[in-house]
């Protein structure tokens, strides 16, 4: 296995490499997510790190989580959701804008933004691609 340095492990045991035809070390960076929406003035987002990881352990038995931090420099993990128990990925298209990403996991749906339309590609296309992989 290859990976890309000891940094990259956490408390779940989780660590950066390539699985399948996705290189999951491209995927992570800043995303928005939504957060909310049961206040009175409404959802919002928060800006997070975000990375997909697999757990420690062999190819085999290894699971694919994507996780996220409040900074990149964080090493505790605010959150994650492990692929292979997504249900569904889709887009949100609500204006002209950058779509959001919607993953639907039975234990809750987050519902993600990046930056860029190209960024948002590279997650939609890899998460979904992982998720197929399973």
């Amino acid at each position: 296995k290859h990976f890309k340095s000891d940094a990259e492990r956490h408390p779940l045991g989780v660590m950066a490499e390539a699985k399948g035809d996705v290189d999951i070390t491209v995927l992570e960076g800043w995303l928005k997510k939504k957060t909310g929406g049961k206040k009175s003035w409404g959802p919002s987002e928060t800006r997070r790190w975000f990375k997909v990881q697999q757990t420690q352990g062999s190819e085999e038995d290894g699971e694919l989580a994507l996780c996220y931090y409040k900074t990149a420099g964080s090493t505790e993990p605010r959150g994650w959701v492990f692929l292979k128990d997504v249900v569904e990925v889709r887009e949100e298209r609500y204006d002209k804008s950058v779509p959001t990403m919607v993953i639907i996991h039975p234990s809750r749906t987050m519902r993600l933004t990046a930056k860029t339309r190209a960024e948002h590609r590279l997650w939609f296309s890899g998460i979904k691609a992982l998720r197929a992989a399973r």
